[in-house]
């Protein structure tokens, strides 16, 4: 993790973290050590509805391989959660992770799951 999340605190809220990564631009490495932090809370307080966000979250703020671990991730989350609803969102933000790195048959492949 970088220098910064050791600076952050996990007793902060989710909120609070929240919004310090919306006061940041995107894609910013500073945005992203909050989603890190934000995700290790989630995790260990067992908050699959905040891993959740983590992730959607993460999908927005990287690219490349990661953007595409963390698509997988809200993928498996959603489906822990049994929501169909947000299953079918964490489908398309995968697939949209796809077509952001061009990488357009998996695009499509996750899009028709």
């Amino acid at each position: 993790m970088g220098k910064i999340v050791h600076s952050i605190s996990t007793s902060m809220s989710f909120e609070e973290l929240e919004a310090k990564i919306k006061q940041q631009n995107i894609q910013s490495e500073i945005s992203f050590d909050y989603i890190k932090v934000y995700i290790a809370k989630a995790k260990k307080e067992h908050n699959l509805e905040k891993l959740y966000r983590g992730y959607s979250l993460a999908t927005f703020n990287k690219q490349g391989d990661v953007q595409i671990k963390y698509g997988d991730s809200l993928i498996l989350t959603a489906v822990k959660i049994k929501d169909n609803d947000k299953i079918g969102e964490a489908f398309v933000s995968s697939s949209q992770t796809h077509v952001n790195n061009e990488d357009y048959r998996n695009a499509l492949e996750g899009g028709f799951k």
